[in-house]
């Protein structure tokens, strides 16, 4: 699997979005996204662990996990799945603090590549701290493992 530099793309001060073209099917991102043991892999900055206690990818499906800092700090999360419609999106929002967000994950077929726009709307009152290319950079690894 290979993939492209992040694009650039004009966002709000609220948004943080990653795009990626990817050579991987739908179907195999897709499920990277929602089979746990995938996902448990890779999800979070480079340094992270994760531990997850539910996750159910469906409409109104509970994702309860703590990501373990490589400082040993332990950061609870929780999100509820919003829409997961195979392979072509998946959003959820994360309701758990200090950051509260919605993300959207359409994957759009191009010419025999996958693009994968990855958009976190921070909830009023919050900032984009940062890109989320970290994460799609740990994803991208843990397949090319």
């Amino acid at each position: 699997m290979s993939v492209s530099s992040e694009q650039p793309t004009n966002v709000s001060e609220r948004e943080i979005v990653s795009t990626r073209l990817i050579d991987a099917s739908r179907d195999l991102v897709f499920k990277a996204w929602t089979d746990p043991h995938h996902l448990v892999q890779w999800w979070g900055p480079k340094g992270f662990t994760n531990t997850f206690h539910e996750f159910e990818p469906r409409p109104g499906g509970r994702w309860r996990f703590v990501m373990h800092g490589p400082d040993g700090r332990d950061y609870q999360n929780e999100s509820v799945f919003a829409e997961v419609v195979r392979p072509e999106r998946i959003v959820f929002d994360h309701i758990s603090g200090p950051q509260l967000f919605a993300s959207r994950l359409p994957l759009t077929m191009t010419t025999a590549r996958l693009e994968l726009l990855f958009v976190s709307s921070l909830r009023p009152q919050q900032s984009a701290p940062r890109s989320s290319s970290s994460l799609l950079r740990q994803m991208k690894r843990t397949w090319t493992s």
